[in-house]
């Protein structure tokens, strides 16, 4: 696949994701699992990308509002930063 007629970038054949989703709770589903491989070149740099992510931990909040929301993550950001 190019990007921009192949000037920008362009996706090598054979690259693969998998993303695979489990229910959170509430009925919700969320991605539990991610992984991809795939290789290309972006401007003139070839990048080879293989990322693999599992999710756990999910928790059902109760918001107000999304001031709440933004508020909540602010404080999660800053205590994973430690």
């Amino acid at each position: 696949m190019d990007f921009g007629w192949g000037i920008l970038g362009r996706l090598n054949k054979d690259g693969w994701i998998v993303i695979e989703q489990s229910d959170v709770g509430g009925g919700q589903c969320g991605i539990a699992h991610f992984q991809m491989a795939m290789s290309g070149r972006v401007v003139w740099k070839t990048r080879v990308f293989d990322t693999t992510e599992d999710e756990t931990g999910y928790e059902r909040w109760r918001l107000a509002g999304y001031q709440k929301a933004i508020e909540l993550l602010r404080a999660t950001s800053r205590r994973a930063r430690g």
